[in-house]
């Protein structure tokens, strides 16, 4: 019988997809087990956005998926070592994905990524220091969404550096901790993100309409 990695190898070939739902059955109370784990951690977070266990289940399988594209047996690890930082994507994805952004924090945000600190009122100014009007907080959400889709087109360690950076103000010294990297290491994956968002097209044209 083939283990794990062995089926995990040959599915990274090519040509065995048949050997995908193999290998998921033999994995998946483990995959369930470990984003019950994730999902306990962070309960009142997903209940507050609507997120159900199931709802969390219904990503487990794409997660499973990724883990296998990742997998290396040079590291020395078994492939079910590889399980569980999808599966912590998944969690952090579905948290920011769903979050209602305060609008001036999401202006600040945008500014950053696209290198423009210094000009941070240009975004800013028009909302003003009165409550955003229902027309102004419907043109943020659907500059969250823009926002948040070109961040997707990151790589994970990209996207979780950046969201856990950027809009939970979280240091890169303790990113690197999360993910068991230096934080040098932390920082030059934050710096590599942000390039790739800066030439992000749907980003720049988001940021020069609000120049005009």
């Amino acid at each position: 019988m083939l283990t794990n990695e062995q089926l995990t190898l040959l599915i990274q070939q090519g040509g065995a997809d048949n050997l995908i739902p193999v290998l998921w059955e033999r994995v998946r109370r483990l995959i369930y087990k470990i984003a019950d784990k994730y999902y306990t951690l962070s309960e009142p977070d997903f209940l507050a956005h609507g997120i159900t266990f199931a709802d969390f289940k219904q990503e487990c399988y794409p997660a499973f998926l990724r883990a296998i594209k990742s997998y290396t047996p040079d590291s020395g690890y078994r492939f079910s070592s590889f399980l569980r930082y999808p599966i912590m994507l998944v969690r952090e994805r579905l948290l920011y994905k769903r979050r209602v952004p305060n609008p001036l924090d999401m202006c600040t945000s945008l500014n950053i990524l696209t290198g423009d600190d210094s000009d941070s009122a240009e975004l800013i100014e028009f909302i003003g220091d009165d409550e955003p009007t229902p027309e102004q907080t419907a043109e943020m959400l659907s500059i969250q969404e823009i926002v948040n889709n070109s961040i997707g087109k990151l790589s994970d360690n990209e996207q979780f550096v950046i969201r856990a950076h950027y809009f939970d103000e979280i240091s890169i010294a303790a990113i690197g901790k999360r993910l068991r990297i230096s934080r040098q290491q932390a920082n030059s994956i934050k710096q590599k993100a942000l390039k790739k968002l800066r030439s992000d097209k749907a980003i720049v044209q988001i940021y020069d309409s609000s120049s005009v």
